[in-house]
């Protein structure tokens, strides 16, 4: 996808139906604290759980690890080290 916003909207319109409800928290930075815990109910209430990993780098925080079944990573927001070599390469 060429947004986490466009990424995200293709994961929900995949797994929600006409007349589902989408619950979604209000909490840019719930962490890894919190994860676990809602996944666990999440399972228990047979629904699935998709994490927006969009702020957090994939090699940090693995939430398919903490129970998420799905996770949305954007390509806009790149690995540091991919940012200051592409950078590098456009000042240098």
């Amino acid at each position: 996808m060429s947004s986490g916003q466009a990424a995200e909207t293709i994961a929900l319109l995949n797994l929600a139906d006409a007349g589902d409800y989408i619950v979604s928290s209000s909490s840019l930075y719930g962490g890894t604290d919190n994860l676990a815990p809602v996944a666990a109910v999440a399972h228990e209430m047979d629904v699935p759980l998709v994490v927006d990993n969009i702020v957090a780098k994939p090699y940090l925080i693995r939430p398919i690890e903490w129970g998420a079944d799905v996770v949305v990573h954007s390509a806009t927001n790149p690995i540091p080290a991919i940012t200051a070599w592409s950078m590098h390469g456009i000042l240098g």
